[in-house]
C-alpha cells in the first residue's frame, strides 16, 4: 500500500512521523537513524523541488489494525520512476538514504548520509529532474562515483574537486 504526498500537509505529517513518532511508536524513527538525521530536511526539500507533480508516494504497512507510513518512497522526476529508502546497515555506522532506479530492486544511484554536503545532495536531485533517457543513465553512473559516498570516503577537497569535474562534464553533455 502507498499513500500519496500531494500537499504540504501530507509531507508535514510524514516528517512529523519521522521526528516525533507515529501513534504507538516507542520512540521517533529518526532516533535510530542518526547517520541521516542532519540531512532529512535537505533531502525532503530537494525531493519536493525535483519530483513530478503528484508523484510522491510513501509506502505503508498495516500494524495493529492501522496503516503506518514506513521509510520508503516512490517518486517520478522528469517522467522516470525512482525509489528512495532508509537503508539500515547492521550497527548503523554506514546506514544511509538510498535512491534507486525504478523500484526497490533497481540499481542504487545515490547514497546520502550526514557526510553528504548540501551541494552533493542538491546535485543528485538536480540531475534526476533535468536529464532523461540514456543521458541520465550515463550521468548517474558518473554521479555514483562523485556523490554517492558513504562515511567520508573522500576529503572535502577531493569531493569539491570531483564535483567540479562532474559539473564540467555535465555542461559539456548538454
Amino acid at each position: 500500500m502507498t499513500r500519496d504526498i500531494t500537499t504540504i500537509a501530507d509531507l508535514k505529517a510524514y516528517l512529523e512521523g519521522l521526528f516525533e513518532g507515529r501513534p504507538g511508536d516507542r520512540y521517533p524513527r529518526i532516533q535510530h537513524a542518526y547517520r541521516i538525521d542532519d540531512v532529512i530536511m535537505q533531502v525532503a526539500g530537494c525531493l519536493v523541488m525535483c519530483a513530478d507533480n503528484n508523484s510522491i508516494k510513501v509506502s505503508q504497512r498495516a500494524k495493529d489494525g492501522l496503516m503506518r507510513d514506513i521509510n520508503m518512497l516512490r517518486f517520478a522526476a522528469n517522467g522516470r520512476s525512482f525509489f528512495m529508502c532508509y537503508h539500515w546497515v547492521t550497527g548503523g555506522q554506514k546506514s544511509h538514504i538510498q535512491i534507486r532506479q525504478d523500484n526497490r530492486d533497481g540499481k542504487v544511484l545515490a547514497r546520502i548520509d550526514n557526510d553528504s554536503s548540501n551541494q552533493e545532495i542538491m546535485t543528485v536531485f538536480q540531475l534526476l529532474a533535468r536529464l532523461d533517457g540514456s543521458a541520465l543513465d550515463a550521468k548517474l553512473m558518473a554521479l555514483g562515483k562523485v556523490v554517492a559516498r558513504v562515511s567520508g570516503d573522500k576529503s572535502e577537497a577531493q569531493t569539491a574537486e570531483a564535483l567540479a569535474a562532474f559539473k564540467t562534464e555535465l555542461e559539456a553533455a548538454k
